[in-house]
């Protein structure tokens, strides 16, 4: 077997470590932690935790595969004579996804005092709370969706372990 396919199986390894990894300490620590979330919330405050990690979880819809466009591309010109074009894709596929978040956050917003009353059905203590939660997450968004953007450059360059480590505190997949 010659050297390059023996270096691309360890990095394909590697890399698979660091994402079993990235999926697992997640998991762990909510095992861990969620009892002393629902005790110091409460089961209504943990219930609209939940219904906020559910919608950031769905906000994903609209990056419309941008993401695993950008490491499509970014990957076939990173080990070409195209890396110029690099730049030019990164700030394409930023940009886009930035504006498709702040489409999808006003959309989102536009919902949230129906949804609080409606839809989930929030008991008038939390209703404004639930309110404020969600107009943050819906003005997260952009953000959100950018930071897609910049783990797909990651993935691209192959470093699982930069993209674990931003993943794993803030529990994003």
């Amino acid at each position: 077997m010659d050297d390059h396919k023996q270096r691309g199986r360890r990095l394909i390894a590697k890399n698979s470590i660091l994402n079993l990894a990235g999926q697992i300490l997640p998991m762990l620590t909510g095992v861990l932690t969620i009892p002393y979330i629902v005790r110091g919330l409460g089961t209504d405050g943990y219930g609209i935790l939940s219904i906020a990690m559910m919608l950031l979880g769905y906000f994903n819809i609209f990056d419309l595969g941008l993401s695993r466009a950008t490491v499509k591309f970014v990957a076939e010109n990173l080990d070409s004579d195209e890396t110029h074009k690099v730049p030019e894709l990164i700030w394409t596929s930023l940009s886009l996804l930035v504006v498709l978040g702040c489409i999808g956050g006003a959309i989102a917003a536009f919902f949230v005092p129906i949804s609080v009353t409606h839809v989930f059905k929030m008991p008038p203590a939390l209703a404004g709370q639930a309110r404020v939660a969600l107009f943050v997450l819906c003005a997260s968004m952009p953000v959100m969706l950018g930071n897609n953007a910049l783990r797909g450059v990651l993935e691209a360059a192959q470093r699982f372990d930069l993209v674990n480590l931003v993943k794993v505190p803030s529990s994003q997949t």
